[in-house]
């Protein structure tokens, strides 16, 4: 018994001292400088949010925030440093959705993007844009999705590569309209425009800031955006959403921590960045590069992720695409 008293006693003890640590280390953040790592070269949408962001964020911590790109892998490399880095609030992640959601069910990559992070907040996010060959002859998804119908394994469409946002959403077209558009990976979205301009592909998914200042005389034509609603900056396009109901394929950039990160510091850094996002001029900026302000809490960017993992998970089985 005197045993099992002191065993109690002990845990009792350990449980208090590391309950007041993490008080301490709460309190005390930040002590030093942070850094928020993107896994993307300079210049990707991750980086240059993390741009965005990083003298107002470092001006309201006090602290200095530095930004390490560390590219390559297709962004695990820079995601699997971050999940193996202390849990204490100075190194944290500005990674795409499809890091967490999408290539891990091509790929399994080098971490859990379910268990090895603790979500701050999703920053902003965008939708993609399906885009057509003029020279195919259709002006509307609901022509795209009959041509495709009467000519079953004719038409292709292109992305920026296997396990991507754009490939995801190509394959989700044929789901849910019941097509079979031959995926054409490429390395990059540069590469699938091109190619679409030039004819080669007649279809393609591709990132909407690339196309958004398309005029009459290209050679190619948004058809719609592939979000829910349309865009306030160009209300003239349709969304995917008006011919298939349901669909939505909202691109987003998110900030994270390693799993195990004090939630008090997690709600700091939710905090102060979701001011910044709320400034007139973030939001103008973020705009200007096509992005919608979300500043959700860590337990909406939680939920984001477990759903979007299923969803997607699920669409990669059905199409039987893995490459």
């Amino acid at each position: 018994m005197e045993t099992f008293r002191r065993s109690a006693r002990f845990s009792f003890a350990l449980i208090a001292t590391l309950a007041f640590a993490t008080g301490a280390t709460a309190q005390t953040y930040p002590d030093r400088t942070i850094t928020l790592v993107n896994p993307f070269p300079a210049g990707a949408s991750t980086d240059q949010i993390s741009r965005l962001i990083q003298t107002k964020l470092q001006t309201a911590l006090g602290q200095t925030v530095v930004i390490e790109n560390k590219a390559g892998a297709g962004g695990n490399i820079g995601t699997s440093f971050v999940a193996r880095a202390a849990p204490d609030g100075y190194t944290l992640l500005t990674a795409p959705n499809a890091n967490f959601t999408i290539t891990p069910h091509f790929q399994p990559p080098p971490y859990d993007p379910l268990k090895d992070f603790t979500p701050i907040t999703t920053v902003a996010g965008a939708p993609l844009a399906l885009v057509v060959h003029k020279s195919l002859g259709v002006n509307t998804v609901a022509e795209l999705i009959e041509y495709a119908k009467k000519h079953p394994g004719q038409l292709s469409f292109g992305s920026s590569g296997v396990g991507s946002p754009h490939h995801v959403a190509g394959e989700l077209i044929n789901a849910k309209a019941g097509i079979a558009m031959t995926h054409v990976p490429y390395k990059g979205g540069s590469a699938a425009q091109a190619d679409l301009t030039g004819g080669h592909i007649k279809v393609a998914v591709l990132t909407f800031s690339t196309v958004a200042a398309l005029d009459d005389n290209a050679p190619i034509k948004i058809l719609a955006v592939t979000g829910k609603d349309r865009l306030k900056r160009k209300p003239d396009i349709p969304s995917m959403a008006e011919t298939i109901p349901g669909f939505d394929v909202f691109g987003w950039i998110a900030i994270l921590a390693p799993a195990g990160t004090p939630k008090p510091i997690v709600d700091r850094i939710n905090a102060e960045v979701k001011k910044i996002l709320s400034d007139a001029e973030i939001a103008k900026r973020l705009d200007d590069l096509t992005f919608q302000v979300i500043a959700d809490s860590p337990d909406g960017l939680a939920e984001r992720i477990r759903s979007e993992y299923a969803m997607w998970g699920d669409v990669v089985k059905a199409s039987g695409k893995t490459d």
